[in-house]
């Protein structure tokens, strides 16, 4: 069916509200969410148990101290609902909006057609880092746990498949949220394939190199604590010698408010052990929340260091989804 009336009045909202989103300048957009995050920090704070984790690996600060980070954090929560609304937004594409530090780094691994892996963490913007990198020409390849993604990518696709093709053309034109699994992405699983050839092709692959949806971890120290990592990201660099560059995306000043920081290449090992070489990785991720504690998204869960232990034990948790 090509149109019924009902779909007239929804038709508008939607034109509406995009029109609305579309009409402030993209850096307003920045702002906005930078002053939602200060107005719930003034209103409420964050919860008990954020505070918690947060002392667990910072006992030595003040009272003081650590609830000005967990304010922060609390503040910074506000603002992650960007990373499904900026890539969305008229302007996102052009460089110029944003800072990438450390392009040398990443043109340099790339000189060795090996391709590169990229590896970020659950940590300020690392969401969106891909998507600013395609902008500035990269054509990156990213890895995303599957769970309440693909969920909502299948929900989507059926319902357009089952609406009439006025809505179809409608709601392509309307979006003010990215798709949450595009064509850049590679749903993580035990085939590795896609993450091969995206190598073999000379493209960079950006993974969460602390993400918990893995089948092998290796515990190791982390902020004074003891910490789940998952082995394949390093597994595969140490196997393809694939060059391995921290990269993160993290609060700029108030000209930038986020930027992509793209660390030097990291010295791989592949005679090492997996452990060895991945450690290399860790310690510059404990350098980056030791310098910015608040843009750890893991801070939100309970129990923190008991949960991903748990968690990383479970042989059910591919079946779960993914804690994020």
């Amino acid at each position: 069916m090509i149109l019924e009336i009902r779909d007239l009045p929804w038709a508008a909202q939607r034109v509406v509200a995009k029109a609305a989103v579309a009409a402030l300048p993209f850096r307003a957009h920045l702002e906005i969410a930078f002053l939602r995050g200060r107005i719930h920090g003034l209103f409420s704070k964050a919860p008990a148990y954020v505070r918690q984790n947060l002392e667990a690996v910072n006992g030595s600060l003040g009272t003081a101290d650590l609830d000005d980070i967990a304010g922060r954090y609390f503040e910074f929560s506000k603002r992650l609902y960007l990373l499904r609304t900026l890539p969305a937004l008229p302007g996102f594409n052009n460089p110029r909006q944003w800072t990438v530090e450390g392009q040398g780094h990443l043109d340099a691994a790339l000189a060795g057609h090996r391709g590169a892996i990229l590896a970020t963490a659950h940590l300020g913007y690392g969401r969106i880092v891909a998507p600013i990198l395609r902008a500035h020409g990269y054509d990156v390849k990213q890895v995303v746990a599957g769970g309440e993604r693909v969920k909502h990518h299948e929900e989507e696709e059926r319902w357009l498949a089952n609406t009439t093709a006025f809505r179809r053309y409608v709601y392509q034109r309307t979006r003010v949220h990215a798709d949450p699994l595009g064509p850049n992405e590679i749903v993580a699983s035990l085939d590795v394939r896609p993450i091969l050839e995206a190598l073999s092709l000379n493209r960079p692959v950006m993974i969460a190199a602390d993400g918990m949806r893995a089948a092998h971890f290796i515990r190791l120290p982390f902020l004074g604590m003891t910490y789940p990592f998952p082995t394949g990201f390093m597994k595969i660099a140490m196997a393809t010698e694939a060059p391995l560059l921290p990269v993160f995306g993290i609060e700029g000043n108030r000209g930038q408010r986020i930027r992509v920081e793209i660390k030097p290449r990291l010295s791989i090992d592949p005679t090492a052990s997996v452990a060895d070489n991945l450690v290399r990785f860790v310690r510059v991720l404990e350098e980056q929340i030791r310098e910015k504690p608040h843009l750890w998204c893991r801070w939100g869960f309970r129990n923190l260091f008991g949960k991903v232990v748990e968690w990383s034990e479970d042989e059910r948790r591919f079946r779960y989804g993914s804690l994020w």
